[in-house]
C-alpha cells in the first residue's frame, strides 16, 4: 500500500463531521486568508479556484498567471484560494472583499464544461456570488459531450 493510498483511506475513515472541521481550521489558518482578513481595502487581486492536486501542467499554469499578474501589476497584492477552499469557503473569502476595488481571478485549464463537473459547477458558484466584482478568467479549454 502506498501512501497516498492510506492517505485515501485515512480521509475516507474521518468523516464529512471531522473532514469539514479539519478544512475549516486549515482554511483559517491559511496564510492568504489571514492576510486578506487583515488588509486594508484596495485594490488587490483574488486568485481563484487554483488546484491541490498532483497535475503538473495545473500547477504551473497557475504559477505562469502569477508571474503575469506580478509582471504587470507589481503594486497590486496576490491573494490565492485553492479550488477545495472555494468550494467550502467562499462565503467567508467573499466577506473581506470590496466590490469596487478587487479583481476576481479565475485561474485556467480547462476545467470548463462537463469532462470535470466538480470544478465546473464550483466556477459557476464563484461566478454567481461575485457578479458584482470585476472578473477575469484565464484561457480555458471548454468540453460538453455530446450527450442528446
Amino acid at each position: 500500500m502506498n501512501g497516498q493510498t492510506i492517505k485515501k483511506l485515512l480521509w475516507k475513515s474521518m468523516g464529512d463531521c471531522l473532514q469539514g472541521r479539519y478544512l475549516r481550521a486549515r482554511f483559517l489558518q491559511s496564510r492568504d486568508y489571514a492576510r486578506l482578513k487583515h488588509s486594508a481595502p484596495g485594490k488587490r487581486i483574488i486568485l481563484l479556484d487554483t488546484p491541490e492536486h498532483g497535475n503538473l501542467g495545473d500547477q504551473a499554469i497557475v504559477i505562469a498567471e502569477r508571474q503575469f499578474i506580478q509582471q504587470r501589476m507589481p503594486k497590486m497584492e496576490i491573494y490565492e484560494f485553492s479550488h477545495e477552499y472555494c468550494k467550502c469557503f467562499l462565503k467567508d473569502i467573499c466577506a473581506f472583499l470590496n466590490k469596487n476595488s478587487d479583481v476576481i481571478v479565475i485561474q485556467g485549464g480547462g476545467f470548463i464544461g462537463t469532462l470535470w463537473p466538480q470544478e465546473h459547477e464550483t466556477l459557476i458558484r464563484i461566478l454567481r456570488a461575485m457578479q458584482a466584482y470585476r472578473i477575469v478568467i484565464f484561457p480555458q479549454t471548454i468540453f460538453f459531450e455530446d450527450s442528446v
